[in-house]
């Protein structure tokens, strides 16, 4: 019965339902609600009824590339595509996060915009989906400025002129929760600011997928774990912000496959081990925050010398690391006060 319901109201609908009643508002139309009752095993029976209200006409569902036509044909390519990204498990309850963006996004109607919506590069239908996943997931879609069906409208997201996202700078929104691993997905967002929030758990494990990032901010929150093995490929980041957090584990000689740093702060976490020698191959650092750590040993002697180049900022705990010659700022953990 439901899935005939929209296709024998469509025949019985009236070219002009009662629009007369609207006119005083321009747009808008006769809500018409199709209602459906078995008459019989084999006659489905299906009919339109009016509810007396107004309502802003819904758009064509039509998209071209791959072609969807219909309500039904439209609904089912996007839970197809979101169960891909998001896997099947999160759909079960109609109320969860991943549900719930789903269906903001078809209310969006947007359409897929490639053959294959789930490969990576520019996809504006995966961009929304991700941005209404971020939404639910951090408690901002009961705000009146985030429930705008276009996610380029929002105030913290910016855009190119195709809609596809490239900035999000939500600091300090009192935010809760976890950051999406779908994140990962948005290809060409080069800045990421999520500090001064209250964020929990892990960095997504795939940030490296985000290529085109060159600034990470995420300080002040609560997360947790190691840094993610594919944080080191992101050659194109300037800025590494993470400090004030709990995040635990060694620094990665891999630090220096990320040539276009500038800034990295991490004082305020959990780390140990010594001190990379890959900060010194840095050349283009600027500021380099490592206090209140656990890091023990020596700073390399190319770090020291970048001291007198562009390295105008270093911050270390000098009772556990010893880098007199590059003449940080130093912390003491054990009296607790800093030396200039």
């Amino acid at each position: 019965v439901e899935t005939l319901c929209p296709i024998q109201c469509g025949l019985l609908l009236p070219a002009e339902p009662r629009e007369a009643e609207c006119a005083a508002v321009p747009g808008l139309r006769r809500l018409l609600v199709c209602t459906a009752y078995d008459a019989g095993a084999c006659n489905p029976v299906a009919t339109w009824f009016d509810t007396g209200l107004c309502q802003n006409p819904v758009p064509e569902t039509f998209c071209r590339n791959p072609a969807l036509v219909g309500e039904g044909a439209y609904r089912a390519e996007i839970y197809r595509i979101a169960r891909l990204v998001s896997g099947a498990e999160h759909f079960t309850d109609p109320y969860s996060v991943r549900s719930r963006a789903a269906e903001r996004l078809i209310r969006a109607r947007v359409c897929p915009n490639t053959v294959n919506p789930t490969a990576p590069g520019k996809n504006r239908l995966l961009d929304a989906y991700v941005l209404q996943v971020l939404a639910f997931e951090l408690k901002l879609h009961w705000r009146p400025k985030y429930m705008a069906e276009n996610v380029c409208e929002w105030p913290a997201v910016e855009c190119t002129g195709l809609n596809y996202v490239t900035a999000i700078k939500l600091t300090d929104h009192m935010l809760r929760g976890t950051i999406p691993p779908e994140i990962t997905l948005l290809k060409e967002l080069t800045l990421l600011s999520l500090d001064q929030n209250a964020l929990v758990g892990t960095i997504p494990h795939a940030i490296g997928d985000m290529e085109e990032l060159q600034t990470l901010d995420l300080d002040h929150n609560r997360l947790t774990g190691t840094l993610p093995a594919s944080l080191y490929t992101l050659n194109k980041l300037v800025w590494l912000d993470l400090d004030t957090n709990r995040l635990r584990g060694t620094i990665s000689v891999n630090m220096a496959d990320m040539p276009a740093l500038t800034t990295v702060s991490l004082f305020n976490n959990r780390f140990s081990g010594t001190v990379p020698e890959a900060f010194g191959q840095l050349d283009l650092l600027e500021a380099l925050f490592l206090d209140g750590n656990n890091f023990s040993g020596f700073c390399g002697q190319r770090l020291c010398r970048n001291r007198a180049f562009n390295l105008a900022f270093l911050s270390v705990d000098c009772d556990f690391v010893d880098c007199a010659e590059c003449n940080p700022t130093c912390y003491y953990q054990r009296r607790g006060k800093k030396v200039l």
